[in-house]
């Protein structure tokens, strides 16, 4: 009897494999986020902290994988919440004017398109996801100003 069993090509295990693992890796990166919450506490150096280390393996995946490692996204001074001093203009700090380039003029995505992403823009998602989130959840709690510095930062990086 003739064994109908195709091997699977190891482009083929490489896929097979790497989509569990990574939807499991970012949804436990994902989690960090709800560090944030209500029930914990947590100091800049402690978050930065986080944050590095977790960057410091994606950066270890990137090198691996042999890709270029995107430019790491700066942390403004209100999302590191670092408090005003007396006498100080922070606020000056915070009003920077940078020149925006014009958007190029693309097609908008109908309902059911999607978007192909390279392995570069997934990396870069990851990266600045949880700033994204950070700013939705200020945005939720009133603290637009906190959220439009945020978004700044991730535009201007």
């Amino acid at each position: 009897m003739a064994s109908d069993v195709v091997e699977e090509t190891k482009n083929q295990r490489f896929h097979r494999i790497s989509e569990g693992r990574v939807e499991r890796a970012v949804e436990k990166i994902r989690l960090l986020n709800n560090l944030m919450s209500s029930n914990y506490e947590s100091s800049v150096e402690e978050r930065k902290a986080v944050v590095d280390e977790v960057q410091a393996a994606v950066d270890e995946v990137a090198n691996t994988f042999e890709l270029p490692l995107p430019a790491a996204a700066p942390i403004a001074a209100s999302e590191a919440g670092e408090e005003a001093v007396e006498g100080q203009d922070h606020e000056a700090d915070h009003e920077i004017e940078v020149p925006v380039p014009a958007a190029p003029k693309a097609a908008m995505p109908k309902k059911g398109d999607y978007i192909k992403l390279t392995e570069a823009d997934d990396l870069m998602l990851i990266r600045n996801g949880a700033y994204i989130d950070r700013a939705i959840s200020l945005i939720d709690e009133g603290n637009t100003k906190e959220a439009r510095d945020l978004l700044h930062t991730l535009m201007v990086s």
